[in-house]
């Protein structure tokens, strides 16, 4: 059964400079897996898995949903320390979108899934060598970014030993925003 996630993906320009971010993090006193450039996404709500006529099923509810709701320019800044700075286990980016924190919100009441406060994930965390290096060194890094979210897109993980495979099941638009677009499902 596939396993999927609802997400925002980013354009392809801010992937780029996200990844210049991910080369000096990698310089830091620590070992983490970092996320693979086109995989770079913010997660709304993760689903598991799901057989064919549960996604047909997920896919109807936001094909109606994702219109009751605005696009909007979201920020991104400041680097955050997943779940703290005592025990860091992934490297994220705080996301700031008051729309997209509502509708992931109604997401997880209509469908049920697992929701993290909205955030870009950098790297998951594996051991960490100098911890309050870690910490001043990431206070250092002044990285901002503004983009337009006009859809949102189900995405199946397909997991590999090189790492996730991020495939478009669907994208929906937001109200005031493009045609819709989809793969096989």
């Amino acid at each position: 059964m596939p396993r999927i996630f609802v997400a925002v993906d980013l354009p392809f320009q801010l992937k780029k400079s996200l990844v210049k971010v991910q080369e000096r993090l990698r310089k830091l006193p620590l070992k983490a897996k970092w996320v693979e450039e086109p995989n770079l996404h913010i997660t709304l709500i993760f689903l598991g898995e799901k057989n064919m006529d549960e996604i047909r099923r997920i896919k109807k509810i936001l094909r109606k949903f994702c219109q009751k709701f605005e696009s909007e320019i979201v920020r991104i800044e400041k680097i955050k320390l997943i779940p703290n700075e005592n025990w860091i286990r992934v490297i994220a980016f705080e996301v700031f979108a008051n729309e997209l924190k509502r509708l992931q919100k109604e997401l997880v009441e209509r469908i049920d899934g697992d929701a993290k406060d909205l955030h870009l994930t950098l790297g998951r965390v594996k051991n960490v060598f100098d911890k309050n290096e870690v910490i001043r060194q990431t206070k250092l890094i002044n990285f901002k970014a503004e983009f337009k979210v006009e859809e949102i897109t189900l995405f199946e993980s397909k997991l590999s030993p090189k790492g996730p495979n991020y495939i478009v099941i669907e994208k929906f638009p937001l109200a005031k925003s493009s045609a819709l677009q989809s793969s096989q499902f």
